[in-house]
């Protein structure tokens, strides 16, 4: 049977596999989801183990070249409203115009918790534009994605997550014998998951849920580059960088993301995204409203992103352009902080934490809020 480690990404395939229901998830003390087998119920049959992707090798395309492209949305006020060059909107938008697609993106729940969820219409979509720097909550794909392969009404099936998502959604339905010859998957070059506690525990010491209507975790109005968290009210909006400087940390991240098998060329998707960092190296123009990295890993992602051309602006580009820090090793941790931020959190709980590891990094949110008009003011006035 499975059994709790520090490796465990939470994928919950083996949940899902289980015949007898035996395994839960359970939320650690650091907020994470981690799986809890029942003895009394568990037959012993080792399915959750033979699917676990955890200790086998990742399942990549040996025989396709992988290729390279800097890519973004021709749709500059799109693109503005989604992350790097958009991308993903444009695959899911690819998806639903062609009719009975289906997309399973990230979005949010009524109390603005992080999950996967279940497109089908153009509406449906702009709920995933934008990073959710979050571990999200996977099973919503588990409890439909196979009646959606089965079924024949419906056409092309995009996933978008993590590395280690892709690879349990993948092994799950390897394991229920299920084709995904109409599914394409796209990962995202990710340097690491963090905590839903801490971002619950964030959003009501600050009060920041009451009457709150979108969240943007890095708003591209203050420059593509810049990582600041905008929070959209009815009548104002509210700028801050508390979260983004515990995600920076790198201490509220899931453990196993310091020893990420999936920060390696080698990947289980069809396409992975990413920021495109490395224009410089291209010699292209910075461009605030965003670029992507994109590496097909598969003929049929190569098929799918060649259809999605038509929105896209595209420029091929080498190994080395796209080269980044999370393609060749994973996010690198400070033990012992980490360790002293959780034993703080034990202790105290967030506001603790905030006051220990974060007095002097916060910025005041009306400095925020000024350099947020002015740099709308210049992008009226030249289009940047």
């Amino acid at each position: 049977m499975v059994e709790q480690n520090d490796r465990c990404t939470g994928c919950m395939a083996c949940k899902y596999v289980c015949p007898k229901s035996a395994i839960t998830m359970q939320e650690s003390a650091e907020g994470f989801l981690y799986p809890h087998v029942d003895k009394s119920l568990c037959i012993e049959c080792g399915l959750c183990e033979k699917c676990c992707p955890i200790d086998k090798p990742i399942e990549c395309d040996s025989v396709f070249e992988q290729r390279y492209f800097a890519a973004c949305m021709k749709d500059r006020k799109r693109r503005l409203e989604s992350q790097s060059g958009g991308l993903c909107d444009v695959f899911s938008t690819v998806v639903v115009e062609k009719g009975k697609g289906v997309v399973y993106g990230v979005g949010f729940d009524e109390k603005w918790n992080v999950l996967h969820k279940r497109a089908t219409d153009i509406e449906g979509i702009k709920e995933f534009r934008g990073s959710k720097y979050v571990q999200s909550n996977i099973e919503n794909v588990y409890k439909t994605i196979i009646s959606d392969i089965k079924d024949d009404c419906v056409g092309r099936i995009i996933i978008t997550g993590t590395a280690c998502q892709i690879a349990g959604v993948k092994a799950y339905l390897k394991q229920k014998r299920q084709t995904t010859e109409k599914v394409v998957f796209v990962d995202l070059i990710c340097h690491g998951v963090p905590s839903p506690k801490i971002w619950r525990e964030y959003l009501d010491a600050e009060g920041k849920r009451k009457n709150l209507i979108n969240i943007k975790f890095r708003d591209k109005r203050f420059g593509w580059s810049s990582h600041v968290e905008t929070f959209v009210y009815k009548h104002k909006k509210t700028h801050s960088k508390r979260f983004t400087n515990f995600f920076y940390m790198e201490s509220i991240s899931r453990k196993c993301c310091s020893m990420c098998k999936y920060a390696s060329y080698k990947r289980e998707s069809d396409i992975t995204v990413a920021d495109f960092w490395g224009y410089k190296k291209a010699d292209m123009p910075y461009d605030s409203f965003g670029i992507s990295e994109c590496l097909i890993n598969t003929k049929k992602g190569e098929s799918f992103f060649n259809a999605c051309h038509d929105k896209l602006n595209v420029v091929p580009i080498t190994k080395e352009q796209c080269d980044q820090r999370n393609l060749n090793s994973p996010t690198k941790v400070d033990v012992n902080q980490r360790k002293r931020f959780w034993e703080t959190y034990q202790n105290g709980g967030y506001n603790a934490v905030n006051d220990a590891f974060l007095k002097n990094k916060i910025k005041d949110e009306w400095k925020l809020s000024v350099f947020y008009v002015l740099k709308s003011i210049k992008r009226l006035l030249t289009g940047k």
